[in-house]
């Protein structure tokens, strides 16, 4: 993994958010969102893994883990309502090549702007 360094992503108000390093574990970074709120639990959390392959197992994990909470102002104290999460994995064969990594990472990443795609999840409408 690269150097644990703060990461601006934008969302769809549009407002960029910035991550920055909360904890960084062999294989696995945490990145916080801490001007949105500065109580726990209303901090957007990205979490970044990477778990190589190895002798009994020939492919490589990557895990990519956002947690959104929506939070609330109920009696004029911010509390988190819900928590929106987005889970998702890489399985990368070893062989493959940059080119192949970078293929793959580039469609999962044009596939959540495809309007089809974005839209089940914005507009909670299902392909039929």
């Amino acid at each position: 993994m690269p150097a644990a360094s703060a990461l601006s992503i934008a969302d769809s108000v549009p407002v960029t958010r910035t991550y920055t390093p909360q904890r960084v574990d062999a294989g696995q970074a945490t990145l916080v969102d801490k001007a949105t709120y500065t109580f726990i639990g209303g901090q957007s959390t990205l979490i970044l893994s990477f778990d190589p392959s190895s002798s009994k197992r020939t492919t490589d994990r990557i895990g990519v883990r956002l947690n959104l909470p929506k939070v609330a102002n109920i009696s004029g104290v911010d509390t988190v309502d819900s928590i929106g999460r987005f889970i998702g994995e890489f399985i990368i064969p070893e062989s493959w090549t940059t080119l192949d990594r970078n293929n793959i990472a580039t469609l999962v990443a044009n596939s959540f702007a495809n309007s089809v795609v974005k839209g089940i999840t914005k507009d909670r409408d299902p392909m039929w």
